[in-house]
């Protein structure tokens, strides 16, 4: 059935768990609203999805990567590129997606990457008491986080990412800059979004 027109009673549920949903539907502000509304006074939804803020520092490690790598002589693969292009766009491409028509997204399967702050905001306006973020891995640096979403789209196209290991130095000075900056901490590429009505 369609996500934003459940056929259920208002406030049937307790309960309402998602994993990699909201980020494949164009309106899903709509679907949380449609959550609110099925859920009972006390009820709480939570959805596992692709967090923007984590994103945006593995594009920041691709693009400083790509920089060094140039600016050293180091000679990168034709695929070893479009993995480091793809990441650094990745976070803006996400941002400009959730700020623009929706209705040019119909094709993409991955629409979304989620920014924490907006989340809240949006749980605010749709009327719920509560809202949280709950990271889906608790132990690794920003740097970390950040090569492991370069490493994964590099098992993605098919090669090694084996090249990124003499770029360690980057991801670790992206810990030492920043992760005391950032909210989240430490840093999750995936987490769930907790909605209490």
């Amino acid at each position: 059935m369609d996500g934003n027109e459940i056929g259920f009673s208002k406030g049937s549920f307790d309960a309402i768990v998602g994993h990699s949903v909201l980020h494949h539907i164009a309106r899903f502000e709509d679907t949380l609203r449609a959550c609110f509304n099925l859920l009972n006074d006390e009820g709480v939804c939570a959805f596992g999805e692709p967090v923007l803020d984590a994103h945006a520092f593995a594009s920041l490690l691709a693009q400083n990567i790509k920089v060094c790598a140039q600016l050293s002589g180091d000679e990168l693969s034709h695929e070893e590129r479009m993995v480091l292009n793809a990441v650094a766009m990745r976070a803006g491409q996400k941002r400009r997606q959730l700020e623009g028509s929706r209705d040019a997204l119909g094709a993409i399967e991955d629409k979304f990457q989620f920014p924490v702050d907006d989340m809240a905001d949006l749980a605010r306006q749709i009327g719920f008491s509560a809202f949280r973020f709950e990271p889906s891995n608790t132990a690794a640096s920003l740097g970390d986080t950040s090569m492991r979403a370069l490493r994964q789209v590099s098992a993605q196209v098919g090669i090694s990412g084996d090249f990124l290991d003499r770029y360690q130095a980057l991801a670790d000075a992206l810990t030492d800059v920043h992760a005391d900056a950032t909210r989240l901490a430490p840093q999750s590429l995936f987490g769930f979004f907790v909605f209490a009505k």
